[in-house]
Order: structure tokens, then sequence, then C-alpha cells
């Protein structure tokens, strides 16, 4: 009695799907997606029994993956960034490099994006080369902390960078503040400290309200060593989008910015705001300065 061979199981009506899938999985790799050519031959012989439109269908799907991972490849580039950790406030270098095939020598300010941005308050470029950009970054002293990327994009697609943002020590400013006894304060306050400031010795002749003919002082109480109020006695607020500075001195030399803004109209915040009530149409409809706390 003969002994039959066992043959190859011809594919299922889905099995151009399972092999594309797996190719996608089993060939990308995360370093650079690099195509793993020995599984794509395995996969390649293995679909060659199939026949006629089947077999040009998954040769088909792998030449459309392949391309579209050579071109992640090709337009993905990688930027690196240093220093490669950064803090809140002004950055007066920061040096983005790339490989050869990516020139840099021509880039404009425009073509340079932060993601987030809305707390880059402004940034320059200080030099260029092909292969390095040297940039000047502000950025606000409540911006959010974490990892940022960086964009640059050229005629010849796109290039990303990443780098970590720490807290530089910072105040910043919630409206409306705590209550008072003093019927003089119209408006109060609160300040918060950020990255280590101590606010436990500040008084009321180390803080300064901006612009002096809007805003006076009155006195600072609620004192903890992270947190304070502070009384003003405020003309009547004509513009309540009108962005007002608190300067606290003594060994802390910080500033924060802040508005009387209520809700509004739905718009786009301008640069150095944030949302801190989105509209449903996808504006905002209450944008405050960076510097100061939303409001629950």
């Amino acid at each position: 009695m003969s002994v039959k061979t066992p043959q190859p199981a011809l594919h299922s009506e889905g099995s151009v799907g399972n092999s594309v899938l797996r190719l996608s999985w089993e060939t990308a790799s995360v370093a650079g997606c690099v195509l793993n050519w020995v599984h794509i031959q395995r996969i390649l012989n293995r679909d060659a029994v199939m026949t006629g439109t089947r077999n040009r269908i998954s040769m088909f799907l792998i030449a459309a993956i392949v391309a579209i991972v050579g071109g992640r490849a090709a337009h993905g580039l990688d930027l690196s960034v240093a220093p490669a950790t950064v803090t809140t406030g002004y950055i007066d270098s920061l040096v983005i490099e790339s490989g050869s095939s990516f020139d840099l020598s021509k880039v404009k300010v425009s073509q340079i994006t932060f993601r987030p941005d809305n707390d880059v308050t402004d940034f320059r470029i200080r030099s260029a080369s092909a292969t390095r950009l040297d940039l000047s970054v502000d950025l606000s002293d409540n911006a959010e902390l974490g990892p940022r990327t960086i964009i640059v994009t050229t005629e010849n697609g796109n290039a990303e960078g990443r780098f970590e943002i720490t807290q530089e020590p910072a105040i910043t400013v919630a409206w409306p503040g705590g209550k008072t006894t003093n019927s003089w304060v119209n408006v109060s306050v609160d300040v918060v400290a950020r990255g280590g400031v101590d606010l436990s010795q500040v008084g009321v002749s180390d803080v300064m309200a901006y612009p002096h003919d809007k805003l006076t002082v009155l006195e600072v109480t609620n004192q903890t060593k992270d947190r304070l109020t502070v009384g003003l006695l405020s003309k009547p607020i004509t513009d309540q989008n009108a962005t007002y500075t608190l300067d606290v001195g003594r060994d802390t030399e910080r500033r924060a910015s802040f508005s009387f803004a209520d809700s509004h109209d739905a718009k786009v915040c301008q640069k150095a705001h944030h949302c801190c009530k989105k509209a449903a149409s996808g504006g905002c409809n209450l944008c405050l300065p960076i510097d100061q706390l939303c409001r629950p």
C-alpha cells in the first residue's frame, strides 16, 4: 500500500488577509521600520500555491506594505535634540541634528512645529547648516511638563525629534483668590508655587502688580510655603480680557500674568494663552494667560 506525501494546504478565502497581517506585524522593525526579507520570502513561497487572482492580490498587498513602510522610513526620519532635557523658561540653545539625507540649511521658522505648542511663546533660528539647527526657545514658566516633539517640514518630507521639559522654579496665578475680611480689597488672586519656590516669607512689600494705575497690592494672607493670597484694590475693569502682571520678590523674583476673563463666544486662544473651557464647536470659551490656572 502506497503512502501519500502530505501536500501543502491551500489557503482559505481569508488567508491572503492573514498572511498580509502577519507580514505587517512580523516584518516592521521598531527601530526603523526596516522590512525583514526572510519573512517576506517565506510568505511569497507559501503563497505560490495560490492561483490567478488571489496570488495577484497577495503580491499587490505586499507591494503596498513595502511602499508604505519604506515611505515612512524615508520621510519619518529621526532628529536628535540636545539637550535632551530642558527646564521651563528661556532656552538659550536647543540644537537639532539630522543625518546627511535631510538638509536643514534652508529651514525657516515657519517650517518648525512644536507639539504641543500653546506654551511656546517664541522661538528663533540662531544658526543653520545642512545637518544642524540651533534654536533659542522661550517656554512659559507654566509650560506643560513631560515629553515634547519638534517637527521640521521640508519639500523632502518631515523629520521629528523629542526632548523632555522639567519644571523651573515659577509661580502661577488663580483667580478668584481666597476670601478676605479687608473691606478695601475688591479683587483677590491666589499665587501658587511651582518647582520648589518658597512663598512663606513673602510680605506685602515684596509683591507688585502691573499696571500700577489699575491695581494696588493691599495684603498677603492665607500664606504657606506653597501658596498665598494677594488682596488687590482694582479700578473698574473695562476689559476683562486684558492681561495683568504680578511680581513676587524677596528671594523668589518670579513673575506671572493673569486676567479677569469670563466665558465669551468661542474663539481660538491667542499666543501665550491656553484654553480653560472648550466649546462644542471646537473653539474655546475661556482663554487665560498660560501663567494663570484654569478655574474649576
